[in-house]
């Protein structure tokens, strides 16, 4: 099934059946009120993104909205310096602080009850928390990725937001297992899958966007074929000057393996999980 879209001046919006079918399913069954709350928050998760991107002059391209929630689109964020972009990723978790604030003051002026409290809060609290899950694309994983990036090259960066996805999906699959939320538990298995399967593929991409843009990063001497997410590479060998582009090309085209020098057993594990 594909998206619904619908356009708007500056923005996508996509609406995934699946969501439909999910808010159906709860008018029919009277849950609508517990969705809508829950959806609302989720928005204004979501909406805590874009308002910083939006201050950062970052375009947004999509809004999706997912049966567990929003999803906004940003081309553009991976082309920002780490700081803004670890600004953008983190305010959504942050954003439980306000909505905590404006839910205490509705229940203090009587404009909600007490059980309407206490089904918000939690499910602020849990949009919060499965958000910072170190399990990409969730916050938690952006996040670590990002400062993880700034001391390492993009491939060894790539390796390690893997290992980290499956080591968080095998403490989360006992815990999804145990409180009977299979649905999570699909959309996490495959968001590993995908990041595996597609592992290689993802990487080459990245080096062909690389490849075409302006970079205006600041320079790093590099002694291998590597390429670094927030600095301009420039590989020196053998007493000859490599620049970044013809790095690229190198790396695309050649016929060896990319390998990570030192780094034997993450590199044989990855390469196990990303062939093809």
């Amino acid at each position: 099934m594909s998206n619904i879209k619908i356009s708007s001046k500056h923005t996508l919006i996509k609406i995934n059946p699946l969501t439909i079918i999910i808010v159906f399913l709860s008018l029919i069954f009277g849950r609508f009120n517990y969705i809508f709350i829950h959806y609302i928050i989720a928005l204004f998760h979501e909406i805590c993104h874009v308002l910083i991107a939006k201050i950062f002059k970052i375009k947004v391209n999509s809004i999706s909205f997912l049966p567990f929630g929003f999803y906004a689109k940003m081309d553009e964020l991976e082309k920002e310096k780490p700081m803004r972009q670890l600004l953008v990723i983190i305010m959504g978790p942050l954003s439980f602080f306000p909505v905590w604030l404006i839910l205490n003051i509705l229940r203090l002026n009587f404009i909600i009850s007490s059980y309407t409290y206490d089904f918000a809060f939690t499910s602020a609290l849990t949009v919060m928390l499965f958000n910072l899950i170190p399990l990409y694309p969730l916050d938690g994983a952006r996040a670590i990725e990002i400062i993880v990036a700034i001391k390492l090259d993009e491939y060894k960066t790539r390796i390690i937001r893997v290992i980290i996805s499956i080591i968080s999906l095998m403490f989360l699959t006992y815990y999804c297992l145990k409180e009977s939320q299979f649905i999570v538990l699909i959309f996490l298995f495959i968001s590993v899958i995908y990041e595996i399967i597609f592992f290689r593929k993802n990487y080459i991409l990245f080096l062909l966007k690389r490849l075409c843009e302006k970079n205006t990063r600041s320079l790093k001497i590099i002694r291998d074929y590597k390429i670094y997410r927030y600095r301009k590479c420039k590989l020196i060998k053998n007493n000859t000057a490599i620049e970044e582009p013809e790095i690229i090309r190198r790396i695309i085209t050649n016929k060896k393996k990319i390998q990570i020098n030192g780094d034997n057993s993450i590199s044989l594990l990855v390469m196990i999980f990303a062939i093809g």
